[in-house]
């Protein structure tokens, strides 16, 4: 979205809101002096005939979620002439009238000003004040995916999949997760696994093949081949120390690359 900044009162650094989406305001600022969110049957745009105010906003500081309420005046009722960022990242507005804009600070928005846009088209003009929100980082720690290893590996979506003794882990430029379920010899017990879109799906299984013990990951300086190490164990009967896959074949095409005997010679092909 691009913006025709005619009145732009920008100031330096842009500080992110986080909005709590329950309509708590902290920090000196009465819930019951605001006005309830108006609904979108009502829907008027600004009166461009007359000035813009944006007088200020609230919490000055929070995390992700946090509701941001920003006060001023003529904001109209239409939030599709409303566009307001957090440190230039978008907060999605959840309701305004006239006076007042609810709008919800984005995830990683960073510490940065408050910019409210008012216009369509061409015809869009930049508000901000000179004092900053401050963006507080919050730190969650979650499951996302795996479940008991009674029943072994089972493919399918976080929710559902199973992992049996994940072992290492990496992630690609596409935001694909790699890793391997730990496991010695040739009976299946150890893969390859990948974790993208909401789904783990197994792309190599151990094998009487080249991969039967892995236990570390590493993509090349490009990321279209991936390294796999397999670890030495009276269980395994390969002789590869290293082996790859590359992004061209699935990483499904598991070669050999570095032998652990000394009279071998690695493969590159």
């Amino acid at each position: 979205m691009k913006f025709n900044r005619k009145t732009s009162l920008r100031l330096g650094i842009s500080i992110p809101l986080f909005l709590i989406v329950a309509l708590s305001i902290i920090s000196g600022c009465n819930n019951s002096d605001l006005p309830p969110i108006i609904s979108s049957a009502q829907s008027t745009p600004p009166d461009f005939s007359k000035p813009i105010i944006l007088e200020s906003f609230s919490p000055d500081s929070g995390g992700v979620g946090t509701q941001l309420v920003l006060k001023g005046q003529n904001f109209g009722t239409d939030s599709n002439y409303l566009y307001v960022t957090v440190n230039d990242k978008k907060a999605k507005i959840v309701g305004v009238k006239n006076d007042y804009i609810y709008a919800v600070v984005p995830a990683r928005a960073d510490t940065g000003y408050v910019r409210l846009y008012v216009g369509q088209g061409d015809n869009v003009e930049e508000y901000a004040l000179d004092k900053p929100f401050r963006y507080k980082f919050k730190r969650n720690v979650t499951t996302l995916a795996g479940k008991d290893q009674e029943n072994g590996r089972i493919d399918g979506d976080y929710g559902e999949a199973r992992l049996q003794r994940p072992w290492f882990l990496l992630a690609d430029k596409d935001d694909a997760m790699y890793f391997v379920d730990e496991g010695r010899g040739t009976d299946k017990n150890g893969a390859l696994r990948r974790a993208r879109e909401d789904l783990i799906e197994t792309l190599v299984q151990c094998s009487a093949g080249p991969f039967q013990s892995p236990t570390c990951l590493a993509f090349s300086q490009n990321e279209d081949t991936l390294y796999i190490t397999n670890k030495s164990s009276h269980e395994v009967t390969t002789d590869v120390n290293i082996l790859y896959c590359t992004r061209a074949g699935g990483f499904v095409d598991t070669k050999p690359f570095v032998y652990m005997k000394a009279q071998k010679h690695r493969e590159l092909q």
